[in-house]
């Protein structure tokens, strides 16, 4: 099932306590524009109820569970996930997300300047904004289809981490994340076409 982005951001109209806001603080010795974090590199460095309370990302962030099953919150909706869940969150939206309830994953962040980082890149950005902004907000991906994904994500977690210039590393990370991103459009196209149609 195909769940549309805007199922994601829809907001009741109800008041809701100011948030605070959490930004893009990868470790200082890592300097990449986007990093793919195991959940059990994560949990070593956040603080124990960091996730636990509602706050604002200022950043992209894709997520994807491989083990068991977790309920994160966002925008105030609870979300059920099971192994092979994949959300995609935009800035400024809120989340609420418990890493120490029986489940294991990748997360992938990056700040929403990276779409709007350089001229030379222009075309880039712009297919990496219409695809962020195009994707599903949640697919509930294969066993295949979550082999793949998890593949290129521990691959761009080991290219984060493998010996080169920082430029270099971003350039490969940003061809990857395309390629990712690509991926995961057709993906989402694919399942949709697939979801059986009412009569006309």
């Amino acid at each position: 099932m195909v769940n549309k982005r805007h199922f994601l951001n829809t907001r009741e109209k109800t008041s809701h306590p100011v948030l605070e806001r959490v930004v893009y603080t990868p470790p200082a010795s890592y300097g990449l524009d986007i990093e793919v974090i195991p959940f059990a590199i994560l949990r070593t460095r956040i603080l124990e109820n960091r996730f636990r309370q509602a706050h604002q990302i200022n950043f992209y962030l894709m997520l994807l569970i491989t083990e068991g099953s977790s309920t994160p919150v966002v925008d105030y909706r609870p979300i059920e996930c099971s192994k092979g869940t994949l959300l995609l969150l935009s800035p400024n939206q809120a989340l609420q997300f418990d890493l120490h309830e029986g489940c294991d994953g990748w997360m992938i962040i990056f700040k929403a300047e990276f779409l709007t980082s350089s001229n030379e890149d222009a075309g880039v950005n712009i297919f990496m904004a219409n695809a962020m902004h195009g994707a599903a907000a949640k697919l509930n991906l294969a066993a295949d289809a979550e082999s793949i994904i998890c593949a290129r994500m521990k691959q761009m977690h080991a290219d984060s981490l493998a010996a080169g210039t920082k430029a270099m590393k971003n350039a490969m990370l940003r061809f990857e994340l395309q390629a990712l991103m690509l991926r995961l459009t057709m993906l989402g196209e694919q399942m949709a076409e697939a979801e059986p149609h009412p009569a006309e």
